[in-house]
């Protein structure tokens, strides 16, 4: 037991600490504002007094005794390697609460007055991109440290075994490449392919359309066969929304497209991609929700919005109203890492009214078209790429979280992803055989 004194035991307090000692360190802990007597007790002294009884001293910043939002600018600096901010002093050297709660509230998404044209918050304004060190799980290493620190001091003390965890996510966007896109659209685009000497995209448009084949897209059966050993650790998130600039579903509902996300929630975990449109729109996003719900037979308390595009503190103050429980969109769109500096589910915090929530949210680190379309990395380095994110998580035994789309696990030419299934696959085989 871990006895954490202050003076001030405020929400955020409490919340940060359920985090580090609940979620992430696995000890049992307790905070309290009484001078601690009992001499068998792990103390962490967390305020400005030096004669309190403890093996840890942090100092604290004051953030967590402040309510509401205001302009934080940290000044950043390394401490043991490791970006930090809040310096104070202390065994610590800076407010390892504060910083923490800083990042996992996502405390500098809230006010934010520039958003990219998705309505997203931009890579550019995060403090771990401006540093430099975006891939890097540095709350993590924090928590790590901290571990070492009582460990050291308190070798009797005992921590729950954290195991690196793989959460493998496919995101349907697109299920049908050619069919099901109306017969004006599609003699068009043939037209369009012979006017252009493109005979291979000719053939393979005219094939799936007559139903010669199946359709370059509609290969969520074999993308689910892919995951077999993988079923209790492995996510589908669908489309359940109408046509639009950027929602690319097919004009006509599909039986077949029901019938296989049906089966596929028989075995695994399945959760509501929304449309581009419902991501602000509350009474879409429920609509689209009963959708997936009446296919699958089951509620819906899964998420991961389209483009991810979801925002502070809007996004999540909705899911919460519908009752969704868990949400996988905390991820940059142009670049992989961590966007709240953690590879660790957290609880959503809301800082408008200063309250712990029940919605879990999973962070992700790397999307397969960050990867080519953003970084144009080829299959080789873009391996190479997962494989080192992968070692960051494993080094704190987190979990790491990839997101790749059914339509990019084709092996045709004619979309500009051919390697990319086999690139998956091995990326399927050596992280988990490593784990």
């Amino acid at each position: 037991m871990v006895y954490i004194y202050s003076e001030h035991i405020t929400e955020r307090l409490r919340y940060v600490c359920g985090h580090i000692f609940g979620s992430v360190l696995g000890v049992g802990y307790e905070l309290g504002s009484d001078a601690p007597q009992d001499d068998g007790v792990v103390v962490i002294n967390y305020s400005d007094k030096e004669d309190v009884r403890s093996s840890v001293r942090v100092v604290p910043c004051g953030l967590l005794e402040e309510s509401g939002v205001r302009e934080v600018v940290p000044d950043v600096f390394y401490s043991q390697g490791v970006l930090a901010f809040f310096r104070t002093g202390g065994d610590f050297e800076f407010d390892v609460f504060s910083a923490t709660f800083y990042m996992i509230s996502r405390y500098e998404e809230y006010n934010v007055s520039k958003l990219d044209k998705h309505g997203r918050f931009m890579e550019q304004d995060s403090l771990m991109c401006r540093n430099g060190v975006v891939e890097m799980p540095v709350v993590d290493l924090w928590l790590l440290r901290l571990k070492g620190l009582l460990a050291e001091r308190l070798p009797f003390m005992t921590f729950a075994e954290r195991k690196f965890t793989y959460l493998k996510t496919i995101d349907v966007d697109n299920v049908f490449a050619f069919r099901h896109k109306g017969v004006l659209l599609n003699v068009a685009k043939l037209a369009l392919d012979l006017a252009k000497g493109r005979k291979e995209a000719f053939r393979l448009r005219l094939k799936s359309v007559l139903r010669q084949r199946q359709d370059p897209y509609f290969n969520l059966e074999e993308v689910a066969q892919m995951h077999d050993n993988h079923k209790d650790t492995t996510l589908f998130f669908f489309h359940s929304g109408g046509y639009g600039k950027f929602d690319k579903k097919v004009i006509v509902p599909s039986l077949s497209y029901r019938r296989v996300r049906a089966n596929i929630a028989k075995d695994f975990k399945v959760g509501l991609h929304p449309s581009h449109r419902s991501a602000f729109k509350e009474w879409l996003f429920s609509l689209e929700k009963k959708v997936l719900e009446n296919v699958i037979g089951e509620s819906v308390v899964r998420c991961r919005f389209h483009y991810l595009r979801c925002r502070f503190p809007e996004s999540y103050k909705m899911l919460e109203r519908i009752g969704v429980k868990e949400d996988y969109s905390l991820g940059f769109s142009n670049t992989p890492g961590f966007r709240a500096g953690t590879s660790f589910p957290f609880f959503f915090y809301d800082l408008t009214e200063e309250r712990l929530t029940d919605l879990k949210i999973f962070p992700l680190v790397v999307m397969d078209k960050t990867l080519r379309s953003n970084l144009n990395l080829n299959t080789d380095d873009a391996f190479e790429r997962i494989k080192r994110l992968a070692e960051e998580v494993k080094r704190v035994n987190g979990v790491f979280v990839t997101l790749f789309h059914n339509e990019n696990l084709t092996d045709e030419e004619y979309f500009g992803w051919k390697g990319w299934k086999d690139m998956y696959k091995k990326v399927l085989l050596q992280i988990t055989s490593d784990n």
